[in-house]
């Protein structure tokens, strides 16, 4: 039997859809009309006894990829990946030479919808996401140990008005809509996705480092440098501006911020192959390519500032070169 480790024993799991819930999917919900849909929903379960209520709504689509980008999110799976790659590590440092192993984890997190996704706030206020990893690590070969592993991610929030507690903004909403949480019966929203992370570590034990040393024979520093080409897809909304095109200007200037945000969380998960010299990361010619631009117009904000207010969508490819080299 492989050697297993679970990184989390403790931690609680994610939720579930249970076998006879009333179930309805909503994969193809516009994303800026979701809060409309999903208040809808509420409501029509009080209003019209006639239909049968939903218990669970299942998210999918636009809107739960808008989600899953949201800058909080982005962090939590970033401290995700270093805690598998720890968890790895660990495993790895009791494995035998050629020996591999599986380990598995999890946790959640409470998420806080900001205004920069202001149809998610307005949808979901609060929710939390949940994740379940599992993966293999090996063979080890002298010190190193590559690794792969499967997260699945669990998003799941009590459509029930409750209080948001973010800011001055969140709370005034919320006080407006505690009017209307007699109006309607409750539900849950749950959404799913998945992802991965790989790389390769090291295991530093004394056993193992006298007999690596004495067998280490250095390479050519000529040949040392090593670059891998990445990309990746992302987007980035604007500000909520005056006019259209203020929009799609304040969308741009934001663009090489968040492509190196996003080249730098890919870049974080990124292992060097086991050189003796060649083991220094760098991240370099970062470029990006605008794939499409959306702009839409924000009923909800536009009338809390007394005037028109827009938001632009960039969707965005970046390309960038992660370097491997001596120094």
């Amino acid at each position: 039997m492989p050697k297993h480790k679970n990184c989390n024993p403790n931690r609680q799991k994610p939720p579930t859809v249970p076998p006879h819930a009333r179930t309805k999917h909503v994969e193809d919900i516009w994303a800026w009309t979701a809060f409309l849909r999903l208040y809808l929903q509420y409501v029509l379960a009080k209003k019209h006894h006639h239909r049968p209520p939903y218990d669970w709504i299942i998210l999918g689509g636009q809107f739960l990829k808008d989600i899953n980008h949201m800058s909080e999110i982005l962090l939590f799976e970033q401290e995700v990946h270093i805690q598998l790659e720890k968890c790895a590590e660990s495993l790895c440092c009791e494995l035998q030479e050629g020996e591999s192993g599986t380990i598995e984890g999890g946790g959640n997190r409470l998420i806080t919808s900001d205004l920069s996704s202001t149809h998610v706030a307005l949808s979901l206020g609060r929710f939390y996401v949940w994740y379940e990893a599992k993966g293999t690590v090996g063979p080890k070969r002298g010190n190193s140990c590559p690794y792969k592993i499967d997260i699945e991610w669990t998003l799941k929030d009590d459509y029930d008005f409750d209080l948001w507690k973010r800011n001055w903004f969140t709370k005034f909403i919320s006080a407006v809509f505690q009017f209307y949480r007699y109006f309607g019966n409750e539900y849950r929203v749950i959404g799913t996705w998945k992802s991965k992370t790989s790389g390769n570590v090291n295991c530093q034990s004394d056993s193992t480092t006298t007999t690596t040393t004495t067998t280490t024979t250095t390479p050519n520093i000529t040949d040392c440098t090593k670059k891998f080409p990445q990309e990746g897809h992302s987007r980035i909304y604007s500000n909520y501006m005056a006019t259209r095109d203020a929009a799609v200007s304040n969308a741009k200037s934001l663009l090489q911020d968040r492509a190196q945000v996003e080249a730098g969380l890919k870049f974080n998960g990124f292992q060097c192959p086991q050189d003796t010299l060649c083991n220094k990361k760098h991240l370099e010619n970062l470029t990006f390519t605008i794939e499409d631009i959306d702009v839409s117009w924000s009923l909800i904000v536009s009338i809390f500032s007394g005037g028109w207010r827009y938001q632009a969508l960039i969707k965005f490819k970046w390309h960038a070169q992660f370097v491997c080299r001596s120094s």
